[in-house]
């Protein structure tokens, strides 16, 4: 999010949905009238809630793309 509010020739920021982070981050993207807030913690803007993070480590959440991982050349596809 950073990165795109910095550079003055960016067009747009696809999120894949509106809780991505939910459950990783103390708090997580908002969305107003079909924008996201730019995060206001410092670095990277984001705050991992560690705690949260450690008690499910051992529970990953399936993600959306990666399907196929090609061994050849390390490269991951989604479709």
């Amino acid at each position: 999010m950073h990165v795109g509010a910095a550079v003055p020739n960016f067009l747009i920021q696809e999120p894949v949905d509106s809780s991505l982070g939910q459950g990783l981050l103390e708090t997580t993207w908002q969305v107003q009238k079909g924008f996201i807030e730019l995060p206001a913690y410092p670095g990277l803007g984001i705050k991992v809630d560690t705690d949260n993070a450690e008690r499910n480590i051992d529970n990953p959440v399936e993600e959306l793309g990666g399907e196929y991982y090609h061994e050849s050349d390390g490269s991951v596809a989604d479709w």
